[in-house]
């Protein structure tokens, strides 16, 4: 073996014993003898130069993970779903542009007299719960649809004078009845034109 094919060889050796002396956590040692050879061994020798500090291979630990915890289940509360009407009623029913002289609430007159020259009047119902997202309240004039909408208030046109049953409805999104006030009577009072006696 030539000199250099044992250089080659002493230094994969020692490349080998230092990988093995780290990954064992041994000191390895390098010796030179007096034709040049270099030895490398774990085992201390007169003259031998120590290269590698045993250390052993260490890793830090993972951390451990914790369990992810669910999302707490929430049962909805189901105190606040709607469960339907509990009152409906017509609370005002007065000539446009005239204060009500009724209670509030339904607390007045089952019926009442309206002076209404022009033929409007102001109609505003009242429900509990609050009217719903959705639901339209419907005007019934003598039993009739006069009007409706998202609201609670309301402008009859030409309603005639005498007699009339007033009340309201409430309607889902389908038309389907939901709720329906009792009637007010009311009265309707306009001035009629007379002629002269000739």
């Amino acid at each position: 073996m030539t000199r250099e094919n044992r250089w080659a060889a002493g230094a994969g050796a020692a490349a080998a014993a230092v990988l093995a002396g780290a990954v064992s956590g041994e000191s390895i040692y390098r010796q030179v003898d007096g034709d040049g050879r270099i030895t490398f061994t774990d085992t201390p020798r007169p003259g031998a130069e120590r290269l590698v500090q045993g250390i052993g291979n260490t890793y830090p630990a993972r951390p451990q993970q914790q369990p992810i915890a669910a999302a707490p289940v929430t049962v909805q509360d189901r105190s606040d779903t709607f469960a339907g009407y509990e009152t409906v009623t017509v609370d005002t029913a007065s000539s446009v542009g005239v204060s009500p002289a009724i209670a509030p609430s339904g607390d007045g007159p089952r019926e009442q007299a309206i002076r209404a020259n022009d033929g409007r009047i102001r109609v505003v119902a009242a429900t509990h719960p609050s009217l719903q997202p959705g639901h339209r309240t419907v005007v019934l004039l003598d039993g009739q649809a006069a009007q409706q909408g998202e609201g609670l208030s309301f402008d009859l046109t030409e309603v005639d004078r005498g007699r009339h049953e007033l009340a309201v409805r409430i309607v889902d999104r389908r038309g389907q009845v939901l709720a329906e006030s009792r009637s007010k009577i009311i009265h309707v009072l306009r001035a009629s034109r007379r002629t002269a006696p000739k």
